[in-house]
């Protein structure tokens, strides 16, 4: 609720707390990726950078499909945001196919 709400100062510790917590390299991946998620809506791109660096690594370890290309997702949004258009591309293209290939129509439109 706090992050959805903006109120991301006080989520912040919460998404901290619960991405050491959390059982299993997927749930803590997640929580990553959340926590990720609020430090770049914080303007914390290094911050940012490394929790998602971080989570994509444990989705990865769980076999979490959907959360490796999610977390690929943000990471490309970063870099479009920093008009670091190339590596955007390279980031995002792989991501497009994986929701595709997913059958996941609606994530794919928003990207391509």
């Amino acid at each position: 609720m706090l992050y959805r709400s903006n109120r991301l100062s006080e989520a912040e510790p919460l998404l901290a707390r619960a991405s050491r917590d959390a059982a299993g390299p997927g749930a803590r991946g997640w929580a990553l990726l959340n926590l990720g998620v609020c430090l770049q809506r914080q303007a914390r791109d290094a911050d940012a950078e490394r929790a998602t660096a971080e989570a994509r690594g444990l989705l990865e370890e769980a076999g979490d499909v959907v959360g490796v290309a999610t977390a690929d997702l943000e990471s490309g949004l970063r870099l479009l945001r920093q008009s670091r258009y190339r590596g955007c591309a390279a980031t995002l293209e792989p991501v497009l196919a994986t929701f595709r290939a997913l059958g996941d129509d609606a994530r794919a439109a928003e990207l391509g």
